[in-house]
C-alpha cells in the first residue's frame, strides 16, 4: 500500500489531511507527545535543537507545524538544498556546524533514522 506524507482531504486542493497524517505518518497523539515531551526537556537543559534532512527543507518545516514543534527548530532546519556540497554526508554538515560553533564532541548528540547517517557522524560527536 501506497501513503503520501501529506494526503490532501477530499481529493486535491482542499488541504491536508492532519488527523491521518499525524495518526498514520507520525505514530499517533502518544507518540507525538512523547517527542514533544523530550524536545521540551532538551530544551529547558540548553540544547539547541537542528533538523538536517535529504528531503527538501519546506517539507520538514511543514511535518514539523503539523506535529506542533517548528518552534523548537525555528530557522535551524537544513534540507537538502541548504547541505549544498556536503550533501553526500550529514556528518560532514554536522562537523561543520560544530567547527562554525566552536562546539566539542561531547557537546553534540546526533540522532538519525539511519545507520549511514549516524556512521557518518561518529568520529565528530556523541
Amino acid at each position: 500500500q501506497v501513503w503520501r506524507l501529506f494526503p490532501e482531504r477530499g481529493g486535491f486542493g482542499h488541504g491536508i489531511d492532519v488527523s491521518w497524517l499525524r495518526e498514520k505518518g507520525f505514530g499517533g497523539e502518544r507518540r507525538i507527545q512523547a517527542l514533544g515531551a523530550a524536545l521540551s526537556a532538551l530544551q529547558a537543559h540548553g540544547a539547541e535543537l537542528h533538523v538536517v534532512s535529504f528531503a527538501d527543507r519546506e517539507l520538514v518545516v511543514r511535518a514539523l507545524a503539523v506535529l506542533g514543534a517548528l518552534h523548537f527548530f525555528c530557522d535551524r532546519i537544513v534540507g537538502w538544498q541548504e547541505l549544498g556540497a556536503v550533501a553526500w554526508s550529514k556528518g560532514a554538515y554536522i562537523q561543520e556546524l560544530m567547527e562554525s560553533r566552536s562546539w566539542s564532541r561531547e557537546e553534540v548528540l546526533f540522532v538519525d533514522d539511519q545507520e549511514k547517517n549516524v556512521i557518518s557522524a561518529r568520529g565528530h560527536c556523541l
